[in-house]
């Protein structure tokens, strides 16, 4: 109060320059936990996005992070989106979980529904949709996915043109899903 400040102020702005200055603090989710919320924001991201998604601060090495989102949609289907150089991206999970490893349908059926949840027609259904939906892009192999994300995404990860697009779509796999995993088995189950 000696120094004329407000005796019932809390204080957290100050003046600095003559300019009101105010702290907040910036709250960071848990490294490497999948979080489920439930934000109004994801469904302004487009007409069929839902307000329901599951998001993961992975954290490398390096203690850089990127954080990965997997979006449910209305119509049953979900999206995963990453930021990459200030941009969002937006790709179905599927095309990332046939690039991770080679797989089958089955397998990935059986990776989300598990044997004790096959009574459970909502989940069964979404994953079946989820499977069938994929059928649009043609793509049956590892190969054949990771090339068609490296044709896609050959400007984005700014690699010279002479690289194949397997190689480009393996890029994209490390360096942007799940970074804190460092096998595409282990990311392939965590997506699971």
């Amino acid at each position: 109060m000696e120094h004329k400040e407000e005796s019932e102020e809390l204080g957290g702005y100050f003046i600095v320059n003559g300019l009101e200055k105010l702290v907040r603090l910036l709250v960071v989710n848990r490294r490497n936990y999948p979080m489920a919320i439930t934000r109004t924001s994801f469904a302004g991201r487009g007409e069929s996005y839902t307000t329901m998604g599951i998001q993961i601060r992975s954290v490398r090495p390096d203690q850089s992070s990127l954080t990965n989102v997997l979006h449910y949609l209305n119509d049953g289907n979900a999206t995963f989106r990453f930021s990459w150089r200030k941009q969002e991206y937006l790709v179905p999970v599927m095309m990332i979980l046939k690039a991770l490893v080679e797989t089958n349908d089955r397998e990935i059926f059986d990776g989300i529904v598990g044997i004790s949840e096959r009574d459970d027609t909502f989940l069964t259904d979404r994953v079946e949709l989820l499977l069938r939906t994929y059928k649009v892009y043609g793509l049956h192999s590892r190969d054949e996915t990771l090339a068609y994300l490296g044709d896609k995404f050959r400007v984005v990860m700014q690699v010279s043109p002479d690289v194949k697009d397997i190689d480009v779509g393996r890029l994209v796999l490390k360096k942007i899903v799940l970074v804190h995993l460092e096998d595409d088995r282990d990311k392939f189950r965590m997506l699971l």
